[in-house]
């Protein structure tokens, strides 16, 4: 985002990325390598905005796990679980007009926060502030909870077991 540098948990999908791809890279001729080229011109972009994902200055987005996807086969979900989970959000043709979608969103976004303090929480420990580091410890087993909770009330809503009323707005 802008003004900031990334989430730690931003920083580790640009170092899958580039893992990832020298994984699949290992063993293939020149040619037949996928390089930062071929996925900006994949993307229509250029060169230097696919190499601010590699080098981690720039947070993966669908457009590139999925131009990734297309000139290798590698699922997304290796690359980001994330965006994985928001390119199912988005093709959900039931997602546009109920509530599901917004649950979804929600719980991941509980999730990816949770993932965030547990980083932030390691790092306080290490610092030598144990009592800070079990405070956020523990809001991340409530963030954790309640992501469960409200994935369990997205299956509900997908099941049709919970409905919005008619006069309630969307």
């Amino acid at each position: 985002m802008s003004g900031r540098g990334l989430w730690i948990w931003e920083e580790d999908e640009c170092r899958t990325l580039l893992r990832v791809l020298a994984e699949y890279n290992m063993g293939k001729t020149r040619v037949e390598r996928i390089t930062q080229s071929r996925i900006a011109h994949e993307m229509r972009v250029g060169q230097s905005t696919v190499n601010a994902y590699f080098r981690g200055k720039k947070a993966l987005t669908i457009q590139v796990v999925e131009a990734v996807f297309k000139l290798t086969g590698i699922p997304v979900g290796r690359l980001s679980s994330r965006l994985a989970d928001d390119i199912r959000l988005r093709d959900d043709p039931q997602s546009e007009h109920d509530s599901k979608r917004d649950l979804q969103g929600i719980a991941s976004d509980l999730k990816w926060s949770a993932v965030e303090l547990m980083r932030i929480a390691e790092r306080l420990s290490l610092s030598g502030n144990e009592a800070d580091a079990q405070a956020l410890l523990k809001m991340c087993t409530m963030l954790h909870s309640d992501e469960d909770r409200l994935a369990g009330y997205a299956e509900e809503v997908k099941a049709g077991r919970i409905v919005r009323g008619k006069d309630e707005p969307a």
